[in-house]
């Protein structure tokens, strides 16, 4: 049922609202009352499916998000062993980098997963094949020319005076930016598997595909740590599972369970891709901001400090992380939820279900933040080793950064779901060169502290204090009543 089909199935769907709604009414009494009982039925159906589907995709993303911490905390173990303090750091800046490259795909992905979705709650089978092959086709064009800018520019840019390496090749760290870039492009090539399945509420499939990503970059750094590995071949062995696993997810779906949504030629539309594009550079600036805003505090402390001044901040940053990042297990799938439910004219559900993530986001970061200031300590000076544990001062600063991400992904997502993307850039374009000044003022007063707080107050004032005035605007004027 939430998934796009088939002309044909669609005509025996017995639950499409439209469909229902056209029904000729009697005018007795009584043929109103079983309308609405049926009505009413088919919405808690949904609704339950909606909440089902959203629960198994994000306890599937359990696993793949443990395996990427224990990349971190094991990886990093083995690592710190093989290499110089500067090489660690190099090698825990690329593999957390990630979310720089959120914008790589110029906001595509998440374009397609908004038009995916739509058109599910339409159950328009024809827009979706446009939105894929179209989305297909530009992402396959955006990875190869991302990939050949990064080889014409590695040997020209000098990576190694950049980060501020002092005790570890050139070549290597060269070598090692090309591995991350040639990884960054190959999963943005394969991006539109995942972001379909996650349209279409059936997330898990994909998310399973991502641990089994995890085991495979987890195995590979331990056995290359082990063999004392270089730093290349050390980082390339952390980011080989993504782009391996999202390939051999885009043959399963593509080839063998939705072949009727296969990209093809004939189905790639110059003005969906224009509308693709252009509903996507919303979402990449945002991406963007998002990067200065939350993941640049790296970068900055690299380039003011030194990458040995990177472990103090990354690790515990990735740590306190785990909170907003499980509120993110939970809202991603409720995306295209919200997206589908207000495509059906279902609004009330995605208004009661914001308020409850809402809740629960920030009471549940909270009480994690609290026990990571904790334990925090005596577990990092496990695994840091000679690099030194970070301070509970620093913990108690991640903490409150942890609870002001929660809450911004809760009400993005929601945001993004419902279309009001202006809003958000607006926001982030006050806030994202806020935050990278106020980030570069504060490093040096307050050391690997500067950056978390710049980014805290910059965040809570230019983004969620607008962010929040839109949604309960939002949230007021719905007439909608609550089923009953």
């Amino acid at each position: 049922m939430n998934a796009v089909a088939p002309a044909a199935a669609r005509t025996q769907d017995p639950a499409v609202p439209d469909r229902i709604a056209s029904e000729p009414r009697s005018d007795s009494t009584v043929a109103p009352d079983l309308g609405r009982l049926a009505d009413t039925a088919i919405r808690h159906s949904r609704s339950r499916e909606r909440h089902r589907r959203a629960l198994v995709t994000a306890a599937s993303a359990i696993g793949p998000k443990l395996l990427t911490l224990a990349i971190l905390l094991i990886g990093a173990r083995a690592v710190a062993s093989a290499v110089t303090q500067d090489e660690f750091g190099v090698w825990l800046l690329l593999i957390t980098a990630s979310g720089l490259l959120g914008f790589a795909d110029l906001g595509l992905g998440n374009g397609l997963l908004n038009e995916v979705a739509a058109a599910n709650g339409r159950d328009d089978l024809g827009a979706a094949r446009r939105a894929i092959s179209s989305a297909s086709a530009a992402l396959l064009v955006l990875g190869v020319v991302l990939l050949g800018v990064f080889l014409v520019t590695l040997p020209v840019v000098p990576w190694s005076q950049f980060l501020d390496v002092r005790r570890s090749s050139g070549t290597a760290v060269t070598a090692a930016v090309g591995g991350f870039a040639a990884a960054t492009a190959l999963s943005i090539i394969f991006g539109a598997a995942p972001r379909v399945r996650l349209a279409l509420q059936s997330g898990w499939v994909s998310n399973l595909w991502s641990a089994g990503g995890g085991i495979i970059s987890l195995t590979a750094v331990v056995v290359a740590a082990r063999l004392g590995a270089s730093l290349p071949v050390l980082v390339g062995a952390a980011l080989l599972g993504a782009p391996l696993v999202a390939a051999a997810d885009s043959i399963l779906l593509f080839g063998f369970q939705r072949s009727d949504l296969r990209p093809r030629r004939e189905w790639i539309h110059r003005l969906e891709a224009t509308r693709l594009v252009r509903h996507g550079a919303m979402f990449c600036f945002l991406a963007v901001a998002i990067a200065v805003g939350f993941e640049s505090d790296v970068l900055v402390i690299s380039h003011m400090l030194g990458a040995a001044a990177v472990p103090q901040f990354a690790l515990p940053y990735r740590i306190m992380m785990l909170a907003p990042g499980a509120v993110s297990l939970v809202m991603i799938p409720l995306w295209p939820a919200f997206a589908e439910a207000i495509a059906r004219g279902e609004r009330y559900w995605a208004e009661r279900t914001l308020k409850q993530s809402l809740a629960l986001a920030i009471v549940g970061t909270t009480v994690v933040s609290a026990l990571v200031v904790a334990i925090g300590p005596i577990v990092l000076a496990e695994v840091m080793g000679s690099a030194g544990a970070p301070s509970r001062e620093l913990l108690l600063v991640l903490g409150l950064l942890a609870c002001v991400m929660s809450a911004s992904t809760v009400l993005g997502v929601f945001l993004s779901a419902t279309g009001q993307l202006r809003i958000q850039v607006a926001a982030a374009a006050v806030a994202a060169p806020a935050n990278l000044a106020l980030s570069i003022a504060l490093v040096g007063p307050l050391g690997v502290l500067g950056p978390a707080w710049g980014t805290i107050i910059t965040q809570s004032l230019l983004v969620l204090l607008p962010v929040g005035l839109v949604v309960a605007r939002t949230l007021g004027r719905s007439s909608e009543p609550a089923p009953a």
